[in-house]
């Protein structure tokens, strides 16, 4: 019995010098060397210059040269103290971080077009034409669909290519980025967007599919090869799709860094443009009915223009195929920019699904 009082003295001490020396390197005396105080009280304590948190059995060990079991010693004298009490500093609890002041100044730009200079233009429908091809715009906008959405089952998958491009953090949607501009979180990137489209949709009788898969991680490179793999696969599984939609957001900044979101006031609310992207087979891929693809484009941006004046850009024909070859309508969807916030972004997906539910609504 006397032996373990002993013990417990040794511990005891051991403790109050701990918290003590603790205290002083933290508090006031930083050039004081509390290693060596404790080694001349102590000299058998072999002293852990790198100080990290000590268990009790730790400094039991340190005193008498084996392991105890605490709570068979201290318990009926410090009934408070559990087993694995160390003297680690405590760490505040995180409070909420306030939004950092832009680094870069940011400009909202209406970029809906104004005249038809550069553009292919069919019933107030405009194409900038980044290819060598030259599309009859005007026949492919007055004649019908090559396909129908009769057959049961989804008929729309919304699927994202790059699914960690975020937007402009706000007090409502706050969030740490990954990367610059990016989140894998799916509460604050375009799959938020994607998920309040799918709803739209859905709500409107149109059987429709999001895909959720994270494709741009860890090799941003691959995006599109990982999003064709996972296309490929829901179309297996669901042949009556017939629309594909990879939403994603633009990014824009001039020379001097200036940001810019392209954003416009639809009933009184901000809402971030939309621009539909089409590709083509000039850069070698794949790509034969890619005219069927530009077809839709334009007829989903002619109904956006119908119902929602200058929510949309202009279409961007581009030279690359993307993964607009995988059905006869397949197209890329950028919702907004970097700038714009995650709240202007979903004003303007809602409204391109309410156009795109209007337009395959009529097939029915």
């Amino acid at each position: 019995m006397r032996k373990f009082k002993i013990i417990s003295i040794f511990i005891t001490l051991s403790l109050i010098i701990g918290v003590c020396g603790g205290v002083l390197s933290r508090y006031a005396l930083a050039s004081i060397n509390v290693s060596s105080i404790i080694s001349h009280a102590i000299p058998t304590i072999n002293i852990n210059t790198t100080y990290k948190p000590w268990t009790l059995q730790e400094y039991a060990k340190a005193i008498i040269g084996f392991a105890i079991a605490p709570e068979g010693i201290l318990s009926t004298q410090f009934g408070m103290l559990p087993t694995e009490f160390t003297i680690a500093h405590a760490q505040p609890e995180p409070t909420p971080t306030p939004l950092p002041e832009e680094s870069k100044p940011v400009i909202s730009l209406d970029m809906s077009p104004t005249s038809s200079e550069g553009y292919l233009n069919a019933g107030g429908v405009f194409v900038k034409n980044a290819t060598t091809y030259t599309p009859d715009v005007s026949a492919l906008l007055n004649s019908s669909f090559e396909w129908d959405i009769k057959a049961d089952g989804p008929k729309v998958l919304i699927t994202h290519s790059h699914s960690s491009e975020s937007y402009k953090a706000t007090a409502e949607n706050f969030y740490y980025p990954s990367d610059p501009d990016r989140t894998q979180d799916p509460r604050y990137n375009v799959m938020r967007v994607g998920e309040v489209m799918t709803k739209t949709l859905n709500n409107m009788g149109i059987e429709t599919i999001q895909d959720r898969v994270i494709h741009d991680y860890p090799e941003y490179n691959k995006s599109y090869k990982n999003d064709l793999a996972t296309i490929n696969k829901i179309l297996a599984d669901n042949p009556s799709i017939k629309v594909v939609i990879d939403v994603h957001r633009d990014s824009m900044q001039r020379s001097d860094g200036t940001r810019i979101k392209n954003v416009i006031d639809i009933d009184g609310k901000k809402t971030a443009q939309i621009m539909l992207v089409t590709g083509t087979d000039q850069m070698g891929l794949d790509a034969p009915n890619w005219q069927s693809s530009l077809q839709f484009a334009m007829k989903l941006q002619q109904q956006m223009n119908e119902m929602y004046p200058k929510l949309t850009r202009s279409i961007d024909l581009r030279q690359e195929r993307f993964n607009t070859h995988v059905t006869l309508a397949s197209i890329i969807m950028e919702v907004g920019s970097s700038a714009n916030t995650l709240e202007e972004a979903e004003a303007g997906g809602v409204l391109a699904a309410n156009a795109l539910g209007e337009l395959l609504n009529k097939m029915k």
